[in-house]
């Protein structure tokens, strides 16, 4: 496995390593992640990939390691809650897996309209359906109760599918975490 990184404050000075196992490039992407590297293309057995820039190296790892086991959680998608399903919703599209359970379940996860969690299901939805129209829409509705997404947003250079990418963790775990809150909050 190959890693390149590349560290600030001269983003154009770039490192390669060469690893023997993906567990000790895990180890490395993460001491680099805490040194302020940025990881900036992986090679596995011959396949050369580029990560998005605002990515660290050990959230590119974790994801690629999501990813490999998301057939297997996917694959009990008709006998989990409508949270999980959420959650998995949510993961598919952050792990750019294409799955055809996650793209039309996502329409029938309740979200009333208006809420942020109708906000954030349009996003992934969106997102699984690599739908451009659709990120501008729910990036527009998320700015509006999200002001840092509209600042975000308006920079000449940003990817809004990389942007909506970046949002959906934080937006997932806010979601799910209000949700628990209120559990606990009923009588």
């Amino acid at each position: 496995m190959q890693l390149t990184t590349a560290v600030p404050p001269a983003w154009g000075v770039q490192y390669t390593l060469n690893l023997p196992t993906e567990g000790a490039a895990r180890a490395a992407a993460a001491e680099l992640s805490g040194m302020g590297h940025r990881l900036t293309a992986v090679r596995v057995h011959g396949h050369f990939r580029f990560v998005p820039w605002e990515e660290s190296a050990a959230a590119y790892l974790t994801r690629q390691a999501i990813g490999r086991e998301l057939p297997t959680l996917l694959s009990r998608w008709e006998d989990e809650s409508d949270a999980a399903r959420f959650a998995l919703a949510a993961l598919t599209a952050l792990c750019g897996t294409r799955d055809r359970r996650a793209l039309s379940g996502s329409a029938t996860l309740p979200a009333p309209a208006g809420s942020s969690r109708a906000d954030v299901v349009s996003l992934v939805a969106a997102l699984l359906s690599d739908d451009r129209e659709g990120w501008v829409s729910a990036l527009d509705r998320l700015a509006s109760w999200l002001p840092g997404v509209a600042e975000k947003a308006a920079g000449p250079q940003v990817d809004l599918r990389s942007l909506g990418l970046a949002l959906l963790p934080d937006l997932v775990f806010d979601d799910v975490a209000s949700g628990i809150t209120a559990e606990r909050e009923m009588p």
